[in-house]
């Protein structure tokens, strides 16, 4: 199995996808938004003038954070909550541009009482800065809290962190982006009005450090430095540059589905028909059997199509999960592009049935939840069944 090129770095809910974060984590990135001219901050109005001088800088933050980390990390997961933005998360925000700035009271969205959220920061002082939450090491971005050390305490809070900062860039006008943090974990997220799964960039800043992965910083740096934030004269931001190319890469991958679609017919077709002979002189003398057949297939090729999207937008269990690992399609492609020898894999059928039986009727043991509708009912595929 290959590792994966992206393992301290995620993304969810097709907001920036993984290929687009793959495409500027490298040292070449061509990407005009990564390049030296747009680094420049409220505080360091001049830029980096070249790459040079830019490669410079973000290896001189890496260092330094690098240090820092080094320094706390064995007892950062157990330190209060000023402790941990004071000596870390400040820090952290400050070498990436922004100047936190603090907000000891609730806001209170459209005088409505029901929208009252607790965000810890601003980017900066002024109202177009975005906002960053930065919750206590323990707290889990997922999971509902009762407050931190030094924070109001509102009675009857349901919301996770993640779900604050949503709800608050849903309802919010001029407020598109903003980041939530423990210190371990940091999530970029955008307005996102789905209500089944999350939409955010993550990075695994722990990870990143502990492994000393310069090139994943960089592309942390690229996407979190309080320059993505600023907007352009068009009123567009870096951020939002980024998700608009990464809607038109996934325009681009639908126009070149079709001929792809084609190919896979016919090597299903052709395989499931090749050692059955049988098979092959009734689809030439029946037209319907022929029809059904290809009925059939292409249901296949549809729910392949469904699981490369629900697995690469996070839909459904991703890394570390016994899904991903055993039972997802991701798996199932590594197999086939690793393939060696005279193994034909002859059970990866019977497998892919059984990850066809989860989608329909649901795992809840491995978190996959089942799926209404026709699509994985094997009732639709007679044949291949």
């Amino acid at each position: 199995m290959r590792k994966n090129p992206l393992s301290n770095m995620s993304a969810h809910g097709g907001i920036i996808t993984s290929e687009f974060l793959e495409t500027i984590r490298g040292d070449n990135a061509k990407n005009p938004r990564v390049e030296p001219p747009c680094f420049a901050t409220l505080n360091v109005p001049i830029p980096p003038k070249d790459k040079r001088e830019l490669d410079r800088q973000i290896e001189s933050v890496f260092k330094e954070l690098l240090e820092r980390w080094d320094a706390l990390s064995n007892r950062y997961q157990n330190m209060s909550i000023s402790e941990a933005r004071s000596k870390w998360m400040l820090p952290l925000f400050k070498e990436f541009g922004f100047n936190p700035d603090f907000r000891r009271e609730e806001i209170l969205v459209g005088g409505d009482d029901k929208l009252r959220f607790r965000i810890s920061h601003r980017g900066w002082s002024s109202e177009s800065a975005p906002m960053i939450h930065m919750v206590a090491p323990a707290q889990d971005l997922e999971e509902a809290s009762e407050g931190n050390e030094g924070e109001v305490v509102r009675r009857g809070r349901t919301r996770s962190p993640h779900d604050e900062m949503q709800t608050y860039l849903n309802v919010t006008k001029g407020s598109k982006w903003g980041i939530v943090t423990n210190g371990i974990l940091l999530r970029i997220l955008r307005e996102y009005y789905h209500t089944t799964t999350k939409g955010y960039v993550e990075f695994d800043l722990e990870n990143i450090f502990r492994e000393r992965s310069f090139t994943d910083f960089r592309a942390f740096y690229r996407v979190a430095h309080a320059s993505r934030f600023l907007t352009d004269k068009d009123g567009i931001s870096p951020l939002e540059q980024f998700y608009k190319e990464s809607v038109a890469a996934g325009v681009t991958v639908g126009e070149n589905l079709r001929q792809n679609v084609k190919k896979a017919i016919e090597a299903l077709g052709n395989g499931f028909i090749k050692p059955k002979p049988e098979l092959a002189k009734q689809m030439i003398e029946d037209y319907e059997f022929c029809k059904a057949y290809y009925a059939e297939l292409l249901r296949v090729i549809y729910r392949l199509l469904f699981l490369l999207f629900a697995e690469q937008r996070a839909m459904l269990p991703t890394k570390g999960s016994i899904y991903i690992e055993e039972y997802s399609i991701t798996r199932l492609r590594e197999m086939a592009e690793t393939r060696h020898g005279k193994d034909h894999h002859l059970d990866l059928w019977e497998g892919l049935k059984v990850t066809f039986r989860m989608l329909k009727k649901g795992c809840p043991p491995l978190k996959v939840f089942g799926y209404n509708g026709t699509l994985f009912d094997d009732s639709e595929l007679p044949k291949l069944s």
